[in-house]
């Protein structure tokens, strides 16, 4: 699947539920200071850097209708969802 993403606010990158991998492509000329770059985030949000502002272009790899592509949540995060808020009564 090939995604030219606009610029956008907040910079996220948008995957289907069925994403194994991406593949940034290069816009314009291939300097070496204007390779996006992408971040992974809390729950697996991915973001994006740019030093121009063309937006983002890339392409996902998808599963294949009998491959897995749920991930478990690690112990460290799953504590995130299941901790009350002290001021709740």
């Amino acid at each position: 699947m090939h995604i030219d993403l606009e610029p956008i606010e907040p910079p996220v990158v948008f995957l289907p539920p069925e994403a194994v991998a991406l593949t940034v492509s290069l816009q314009g000329a291939s300097l070496l200071n204007n390779v996006p770059q992408v971040t992974g985030g809390p729950e697996g949000s991915l973001t994006y850097k740019t030093q121009d502002e063309r937006g983002l272009r890339y392409d996902v790899s998808l599963a294949a209708a009998d491959e897995p592509t749920s991930v478990s949540v690690a112990g460290s995060e799953r504590a995130r969802y299941l901790t009350l808020p002290a001021d709740l009564p």
